[in-house]
């Protein structure tokens, strides 16, 4: 593995989730009756350890579950090299059996450096390396639960296991595949299950499989970069656009809107493309707010965990009437000539130069230029702020210090 990204990072991000375990789900197919495809596989970190468990799916645990790990420098970005046929869970590791073999091509950014293999009763963790019977290395062996019918398989790997330097955060990436290394044989026939995504919709058998995408611990989001997020108003619609440089493991885009900056509120679910190489989005907003509309962006995962994009803020209506406000600089009150201004219903709104809102009144207009006074809250600092006042067809603002 040439590089782990594996703490997910906006350009813009404010905000990351956290949590204490992470749950990985099989990829949903059932050729050998969905004991793998519709498994889960839960794993949970103190530091130095990894306990992993996998919860059966619906069919029987009958055939061999191998996870491919990449987890440092280097490493297979297949297993074209792999001859091992020294006992079932090596041949499991190289897909081979005889002179027949499955080749398993990893994702592009993949490069595996260890093999898991999971079976009734046993487990064995092997590391990776080219050559004929015996070449596989056996790290670490551990038992597991007896027959085929078993809720949940547990084991853990320390980080020298999977060879993470004890100074490291424990991070990698990795697949699972699912299949009989014995039957038929020569062959190792290889099963639609597994976890990861780019297996086919059929059982391969003893064909080459070609994964797409790989799954990775600790699961937030990885890898995404959210590269750009822009709005523009056009005539009565705001147009919030955003780019991924890349994109795995996403459920939803969520859009957000706020009025002050502070309480968002979702108006759009936007499905992701989930694409590899990144991927641009488009969203329209036609119902707007004289003023200020601030927006975000939430990308959330299929495990429910979420990152905050940057808050972007435009304003939508006549921006080119300015108010008349007195005495500024001012300590404690503050008055607003509000002149030449249709009639009717307006909202006044005070905000911090940052954006965040401080006070909010709405007050009828009867067409008449009046002046409306204000006694500023004793807890304002000192520093510049700004007043916003509008209605459905005007837009009116102003600046003012306190001092």
């Amino acid at each position: 593995m040439k590089k782990i990204n594996l703490i997910l990072f906006f350009c813009i991000t404010l905000h990351i989730d956290t949590i204490s375990q992470t749950n990985f789900n099989g990829n949903g197919q059932n050729g050998f009756g969905a004991s793998i495809g519709t498994a889960t596989l839960t794993a949970v970190d103190n530091g130095t350890n990894i306990d992993f468990t996998l919860t059966r799916g619906a069919g029987s645990f009958t055939d061999y579950l191998t996870f491919y790990f990449d987890s440092k420098t280097g490493g297979f970005p297949n297993t074209t090299g792999f001859n091992d046929q020294a006992d079932i869970f090596r041949k499991a590791v190289s897909g081979i059996n005889g002179n027949g073999r499955s080749t398993v091509n990893f994702p592009v950014g993949f490069e595996a450096d260890y093999a898991l293999v999971l079976h009734s009763g046993y487990g064995a963790l092997w590391s990776l390396a080219n050559g004929n019977n015996n070449s596989l290395n056996l790290v670490k062996s551990m038992n597991g639960p007896a027959g085929n019918s078993f809720s949940t398989f547990s084991f853990s790997l320390s980080k020298s296991d999977i060879g993470i330097a004890i100074s490291d955060p424990i991070a990698f990436n990795f697949i699972g595949t699912y299949g009989n290394p014995n039957d038929p044989a020569p062959g190792y026939y290889r099963s639609n299950e597994g976890f990861g995504s780019g297996l086919p919709a059929n059982n391969p058998g003893i064909g080459a499989v070609n994964f797409t995408g790989y799954l990775s611990y600790p699961l937030i989001i990885t890898p995404l970069n959210l590269n750009t997020f822009t709005g523009t108003v056009k005539n009565e619609i705001i147009e919030l656009k955003w780019t991924t440089v890349s994109e795995q493991q996403l459920d939803k885009f969520l859009v957000q809107k706020s009025g002050n900056g502070l309480n968002f509120t979702t108006i759009a679910e936007i499905e992701p493309k989930n694409l590899a190489t990144g991927a641009s989005y488009l969203f329209r907003d036609n119902n707007l707010r004289i003023g200020n509309n601030f927006y975000r962006i939430i990308a959330r995962n299929n495990s429910g965990e979420k990152a905050y994009s940057k808050v972007i803020r435009l304003y939508y209506g006549k921006i080119d009437n300015n108010l008349v406000l007195f005495p500024n600089p001012t300590r404690e009150t503050l008055n607003i000539n509000f002149m030449s201004a249709v009639r009717g219903n307006y909202t006044l709104d005070l905000f911090t130069d940052g954006g965040q809102q401080l006070y909010s009144q709405r007050f009828e207009h009867n067409g008449i230029d009046k002046v409306i006074k204000i006694t500023l809250p004793a807890s304002m600092k000192k520093g510049p702020y700004r007043v916003f006042i509008a209605n459905q067809y005007e837009f009116y603002k102003g600046t003012f210090i306190v001092q």
